[in-house]
């Protein structure tokens, strides 16, 4: 289930992109286990756009 839209950042590469907030089988499971599309980091800043 998709609960909102975010806007990303990363903080290794300063890479940015938007990005969904979903839950897998009502767990936050999904959002904890992603990472940055270019270089692969787990350090991300998420900043809400739109909460659903």
């Amino acid at each position: 289930m998709v609960r909102g839209y975010y806007k990303v950042y990363c903080l290794k590469c300063k890479h940015e992109f938007d990005d969904i907030d979903a839950e897998v089988d009502a767990t936050v499971e999904s959002t904890l286990k992603k990472r940055c599309p270019k270089c692969g980091s787990k350090l991300l800043v998420r900043i809400p756009k739109i909460k659903l």
